[in-house]
């Protein structure tokens, strides 16, 4: 018994050498990449409100916009031949806080509500640098078929 004593005696003086001996790690190579930083995200809000920066909220919003012709294209089961194209210019406001509002369309070449609605909610969400003041905005969109049914090239006969 005296003896277990004795051994648990000395683990346990020798602990705090443990806790305050420097840590051991193996040196890094020279070939292993560094640890990726995480890159700070700058939010639209935060950028400075200027005629580039909105044009850069419109532009990652793109395929967005894009999507919403193609939904409403494929519900209406129009394909790359006889879908319309064309136009939509629309109007909002940039409010103080970066926010769309009074979002609207202003004039559509392709007619179709189901584009045009789809539009209007979309950019209600869109977050834009902050102006001192509200800023009226109208930006046209061109909408055109990507990826609709592609009509098949008739074979020439020989």
């Amino acid at each position: 018994m005296v003896g277990r004593l004795l051994v648990l005696a000395v683990v346990a003086l020798s602990m705090p050498a443990w806790a305050s001996a420097p840590a051991t790690t193996p040196p890094a190579s020279p070939a292993a990449p560094a640890s990726p930083q995480a890159a700070p995200v700058t939010r639209a809000r935060d950028l400075p409100f200027n005629r580039e920066n909105v044009l850069k909220v419109v532009s990652t919003h793109a395929d967005e916009i894009q999507g919403c012709y193609e939904s409403a294209m494929a519900r209406r089961g129009a394909t790359a031949k006889d879908a319309p194209s064309g136009r939509v210019l629309m109007s909002w406001v940039i409010t103080p806080d970066g926010l769309a509002a009074e979002v609207k369309v202003a004039k559509s070449a392709i007619g179709d509500s189901l584009v045009t609605d789809c539009m209007v909610q979309a950019i209600r969400f869109w977050e834009f640098p902050k102006p001192a003041t509200r800023q009226p905005i109208e930006f046209p969109f061109d909408l055109k078929p990507t990826n609709g049914a592609k009509t098949p090239k008739k074979k020439e006969a020989r």
